[in-house]
């Protein structure tokens, strides 16, 4: 058998090297081929065998082979951790856009960052410490200890209300931070004047009078609750969905307020104030004009020529149709007395159909044609109908007052009225 000097030192060093610098294939070659590399290591002053050096290399390339499996193991785990950590803040975070303050948002997210850090370098003792900041850099407790998660806007329920209503769309929005009202001085008269000679003494003239509207905003409010366990446990978004179907309710109920409220805890409706037949010059403000079907249970071509007919040419631009889908059925039937059709359809998916040059909304929040009712609306509603709102819808999350379950609650003020009587008419079914 084979004996060589070699010292150890020399054999631990370029193993060393061999292993830092990654080269294993470089290794197990000079392992296959160690009896070509004993003239390199012929400056050896001590008797080693060959297979011990040989035994030795295989044991210790063995053994660092486990230990990289060892650590890419653990990195998995981590890697894995770190993503449930992830996804159960993604949970906490209700599923919707919210919008935090600048400063507390900075603050949550460098706690975050600190401790996911702390969390791959195995120390987790550090890394909930700073979970724990962080989740309490976004809560407070008021002082009866009930909800502890601040207020925050909800851009999503805003947009799924205006695709549930489409009335909201279409009227003047105004915001107030502050007050439980909106006010606002309508001008409704003209002053005074007149013609007169070169030496013809001066009289007073009339002097307009102003009036007021006045909007009161009211309170809207939903409360689901849902277990923590369905939150934990589902494969979906569970509060997200909730928050849409809180938004879409939110959209109806309002639109439903806008068109036939009383004004008594909740907006007033357009179509619950005083009504006549009677043109802007001699009706008295506060009350929208009506034209009469001419046929009982039943709209006529005609009605619906007189009703345009009779808004001011200031406000036809902009103004549009509102029935419900039923009676736009029949009014897309029918025609003039040249045997054209009054309603044209949309010609691309998306166009708007048209009626008598201007557009028209479907709005189930119409009646439907019968005797007596109010089923089609044309107004310029941007310049007669307003609504107003107080800091837009809020969302607030209470896990404690009713273990084990959630309870989800939003709330808006919101008020609405009309504010130019002469820029809305209505047509009423003939009795």
């Amino acid at each position: 058998m084979k004996r060589v000097l070699i010292p150890m030192a020399i054999m631990l060093a370029a193993f060393a090297a061999l292993v830092v610098a990654g080269f294993m294939p470089a290794l197990q070659q000079f392992v296959t081929h160690a009896d070509q590399a004993l003239p390199l290591l012929m400056l050896a002053n001590a008797p080693v065998a060959m297979t011990d050096i040989k035994r030795a290399i295989e044991e210790s390339t063995e053994r660092i082979t486990e230990l990289r499996q060892h650590y890419s193991n653990e990195i998995a785990s981590v890697r894995e951790h770190v993503a449930e950590v992830e996804r159960k803040l993604n949970r906490q975070g209700l599923g919707g856009s919210i919008s935090f303050a600048p400063q507390e948002s900075q603050k949550d997210l460098e706690q975050l960052n600190l401790g996911m850090r702390a969390l791959l370098a195995g120390d987790q003792a550090r890394a909930v410490h700073h979970f724990v900041e962080a989740k309490a850099m976004s809560v407070g407790s008021d002082p009866d200890g009930g909800y502890l998660v601040t207020p925050a806007l909800s851009s999503d329920m805003t947009r799924v209300m205006a695709e549930a209503a489409p009335f909201i769309g279409l009227t003047r929005t105004v915001e107030i931070d502050s007050g439980d009202a909106f006010e606002e001085p309508v001008d409704t008269e003209e002053v005074g004047a007149e013609w007169v000679g070169e030496r013809q003494e001066r009289s007073d003239t009339d002097t307009p009078q102003l009036k007021m509207f006045r909007c009161p905003v009211h309170e809207l409010q939903a409360q689901p609750a849902i277990t923590q366990k369905l939150i934990d446990t589902s494969g979906r978004d569970v509060i997200g969905w909730l928050r849409a179907k809180i938004g879409e309710k939110f959209g109806l109920s309002e639109s439903a307020a806008f068109h036939s409220g009383d004004g008594v805890l909740r907006p007033r409706g357009f179509l619950d104030y005083p009504t006549a037949a009677t043109g802007d010059a001699t009706r008295p403000w506060w009350t929208l004009e009506h034209v009469v079907s001419g046929s009982a249970n039943d709209i006529t071509p005609d009605a619906l020529i007189n009703l345009k007919a009779t808004m001011k040419t200031q406000y036809r631009t902009g103004a549009v149709w509102l029935m419900n889908r039923g009676t736009a059925a029949n009014v897309s039937k029918l025609k003039d007395a040249e045997n054209r059709y009054l309603w044209t359809n949309g010609l691309t998916d998306g166009q708007p159909d048209v009626l008598l040059g201007h557009r028209v909304v479907i709005d189930e929040q119409m009646p439907d044609t019968a005797a007596g009712t109010l089923p089609v609306a044309f107004g310029n509603f941007i310049k007669g109908y307003t609504i107003v709102r107080r800091l837009g819808v809020r969302f607030l999350v209470d896990p404690f007052t009713s273990k084990p379950n959630i309870k989800l609650y939003a709330f808006q003020r919101v008020g609405g009225g009309v504010n130019n009587s002469e820029a809305i008419k209505l047509l009423k079914i003939s009795t």
